[in-house]
């Protein structure tokens, strides 16, 4: 694993910002963001005795009318703490790749959440930023297209926030995700509540009901009076 981490940097050293447009693999985009595109930046470039940057990049919801920008904000705020422990923290501050230390560098550009442009914003996320990796955005719609253009860029991805299986069905050998199946969130929870109450009978996938009663809360059957189960629905 240090070996391949070791070649990834070796390979893409340029700090930000890079050429966006310098790519030999025409089949990629070029990368062109709508004007005032919002772009961010977190972390610390190279420090003494540090052997260099890590740049991770990616596209992400940032402006506030954006669909995903609450989730996404959850994600952006998740990484930047992990930065500022990273460099502040830490008793030896970076990254350790074998022998050598390295800084954290985060880089998201807008995808306005749209399909449309999440393509262009992970090509101007792994070009202009020059990214060692790259972060995927939220949800498995992007994910697939921005998954599809980081490999034309031959970057390694990870999928965060992509639950459905389709996105990992692209032949794409560049990509690893986190999160399970969005079809077993549920299952395995209320089959051990099953299991527990001793009531085999109870079916998960009926389980839940929606429109029937108030849309926040569900409640599973007849397993036992005593065992009732409610849930928060996130609008």
């Amino acid at each position: 694993l240090v070996a391949v981490v070791t070649a990834i940097l070796a390979q893409h050293p340029t700090p930000w910002p890079g050429d966006c447009k310098g790519v030999a693999n025409t089949a990629s985009r070029q990368c062109s963001l709508p004007a005032g595109t919002t772009i961010e930046m977190h972390g610390s470039v190279r420090q003494p005795k540090q052997a260099g940057t890590i740049v991770l990049a990616g596209p992400l919801s940032l402006r506030p009318d954006n669909k995903h920008y609450h989730y996404a904000r959850m994600i952006r705020r998740s990484l930047t703490v992990f930065a500022d422990w990273l460099h502040n923290e830490r008793d030896v501050p970076g990254i350790q790749v074998g022998n050598q230390t390295y800084s954290l560098q985060l880089v998201w550009v807008d995808d306005n959440s749209s399909v449309s442009l999440v393509g262009d914003s992970t090509a101007y996320a792994v070009r202009a930023a020059a990214a060692n990796f790259v972060m995927a955005p939220y949800g498995s719609t992007l994910t697939s297209v921005a998954a599809a253009q980081s490999k034309m860029d031959n970057r390694l991805m990870l999928a965060g926030s992509a639950s459905a299986a389709s996105v990992f069905r692209q032949n794409n050998t560049l990509l690893f995700g986190t999160d399970p199946s969005a079809e077993t969130y549920l299952g395995s929870a209320l089959l051990a509540i099953a299991n527990k109450t001793r009531d085999a009978r109870v079916d998960w996938r009926k389980a839940i009901t929606n429109e029937a009663n108030d849309r926040r809360f569900a409640n599973v059957g007849s397993a036992d009076p005593h065992v009732r189960l409610g849930f928060i629905q996130d609008q």
